[in-house]
């Protein structure tokens, strides 16, 4: 099936766009584009540097609402499921400590520690070091793109009438900053494990020698 589009550039950040379906015109450019054709009103934004991206239509017969709401309530959206994220990640965390201290116990049992079970003993530390090593570059990640939304929502301006969109966007900020508090607590937990396992294993080593 053949399809004909074509953009017009009408003036900086405005373009005409012409195809089989209709006309509609863009008006925007990096972070935030906005849509008007025979639909509604389309409204398109992201957070640079981060890949993550939100869209939403309203059609005429909805009417359009305040951007700038759109905007808070499609990072805080993006905010919420990325802390559940990190709260799953801590929960992986503590099911590695309890497979760490069951295989440091099992060292011990039946006929005490043997090159065999300490040869089973590295496999198993080594696993859950390289689970953790991509566990925590999440974490990182997270907490950085906690930080691009925070500075997403401070850089929103509002105008005259805009106090009880701002006042969202302030309580945005907050619950955003408290889920990169968050983060950076799991990522400190994950640190201390780590130092935990070396520090146990340097032991073994010792006792094993």
């Amino acid at each position: 099936m053949l399809r004909f589009r074509k953009s017009v550039r009408v003036m900086p950040g405005v373009k005409l766009n012409l195809s089989g379906g209709g006309t509609s015109l863009s008006v925007g450019g990096k972070g935030a584009t906005l849509n008007v054709g025979k639909r509604g009103v389309t409204q398109t934004a992201n957070i640079p540097g981060t890949g993550l991206s939100w869209s939403r239509t309203t059609g005429w017969n909805a009417g359009t609402s305040n951007s700038n709401a759109q905007v808070i309530s499609g990072i805080m959206e993006l905010a919420g499921k990325r802390l559940d994220r990190v709260e799953a990640i801590a929960k992986k965390g503590d099911a590695i400590v309890s497979r760490l201290n069951k295989a440091i116990n099992s060292l011990s049992g039946g006929r005490g520690i043997t090159p065999s079970k300490l040869d089973t003993f590295g496999k198993r530390v080594s696993f859950e070091e390289e689970k953790m090593i991509v566990l925590e570059a999440e974490l990182e990640e997270a907490a950085e793109i906690f930080v691009a939304m925070k500075d997403k929502l401070g850089s929103m301006s509002f105008g005259l009438f805009g106090g009880s969109v701002k006042r969202q966007r302030n309580i945005g900020i907050v619950a955003i900053e408290n889920a990169h508090s968050e983060t950076v607590r799991v990522i400190m937990q994950f640190n201390k494990l780590a130092d935990s396992i070396a520090e146990k294993v340097s032991e073994i080593e010792v006792n094993t020698d």
